[in-house]
C-alpha cells in the first residue's frame, strides 16, 4: 500500500529512531516519576536519544517504547515493583508496555529517621510493630517507632 517511498524518506541518521504508528495515538502509556531530589543529575532518555526534561508530570509515550537512565548516582532503580541493573556502562534500560512508575532513590525502604532526646514517656514500637514499653530509656540502641515517628536512639 506504502511502497517503498517512506523507507528512502525516513532514512535513520547516527542510530537515530522513526516511530511510525498508522492507527494513530491510541493506546498511549504514561511513565511517571518518583525520583530522589527531583532528579538532580539523573538523566532519561526516550528512544536513546530523546531527554525527559520535566519528571513533575508524567511522560506520554507508546507501548514497547524505549527508555534509559544515565547517572543514578548508586541510587536504586525501580521500574513498577521490578529492580533493574544496570549495563556495564552503568545506564539503566528498559521498555514500557503499559502505565507504571519509574522509581530512583534509596532502596533501603526507611526514610525519614530523626532522632529526638525529647520523645519522654509514651508507648515504643520496633520496626516490626511489637511494643517494646513506655520509654526510650529502657531500650537498647536502635530503630524505634515513637508517636507514629522513626526515631533512632
Amino acid at each position: 500500500m506504502w511502497g517503498d517511498w517512506y523507507s528512502e524518506y525516513f532514512k535513520p541518521v547516527n542510530g537515530s529512531v522513526f516511530r511510525f504508528y498508522p492507527g494513530g495515538m491510541e493506546g498511549r502509556v504514561e511513565l511517571s516519576f518518583d525520583i530522589a531530589d527531583g532528579g538532580a543529575g539523573v538523566e532519561v532518555l526516550a528512544d536513546r536519544m530523546n531527554p525527559v526534561a520535566d519528571f513533575t508530570t508524567p511522560y506520554l509515550g507508546f507501548p514497547a517504547q524505549e527508555f534509559s537512565v544515565r547517572n543514578a548516582g548508586g541510587l536504586a532503580v525501580m521500574l513498577g515493583d521490578t529492580v533493574l541493573e544496570p549495563d556495564s556502562d552503568g545506564n539503566y534500560s528498559f521498555a514500557v508496555d503499559s502505565d507504571v512508575t519509574l522509581r530512583i532513590g534509596d532502596s533501603s525502604g526507611i526514610t525519614g529517621i530523626s532522632s529526638d532526646s525529647s520523645v519522654g514517656d509514651t508507648v515504643v514500637y520496633n520496626l516490626q510493630g511489637i511494643r517494646m514499653g513506655r520509654s526510650l530509656d529502657d531500650l537498647p540502641a536502635g530503630i524505634y517507632i515513637v508517636n507514629g515517628r522513626k526515631v533512632v536512639k
